[in-house]
């Protein structure tokens, strides 16, 4: 799939951008970079929570549409169920309405 290997594409980059400028704030100042590798690390979880509770909201979202569509089915169901009974009874009492006998 083209979209795939695009986004492991642009990881790789991102990956690699990332450690390129971890090397630039190692040289540059070794207390700055861990405190970033620390912050990154944390943005990470933070991201991973953030996706995986998405993932979780889309389940429940899901779930509930489907609850929703078997309620409405069950509720046509049931209309459609009294509508024929409805008819049956009138055509049934209909004869005697007239005042037909035999």
């Amino acid at each position: 799939d083209g979209n795939s290997v695009l986004e492991r594409m642009e990881a790789e980059a991102q990956q690699k951008m990332k450690q390129y400028m971890e090397r630039v704030w190692e040289e540059t100042n070794p207390t700055t970079a861990d405190r970033l590798r620390e912050i990154d690390e944390n943005m990470r979880g933070r991201a991973d929570t953030v996706a995986n509770l998405r993932k979780q909201i889309q389940g429940e979202r899901f779930g509930q549409e489907e609850l929703l569509r078997g309620l409405r089915q069950a509720e046509q169901d049931a209309q459609l169920s009294q509508g024929s009974s409805t008819s049956q009874r009138g055509s049934s009492g209909l004869g005697s309405a007239t005042g037909r006998r035999r």
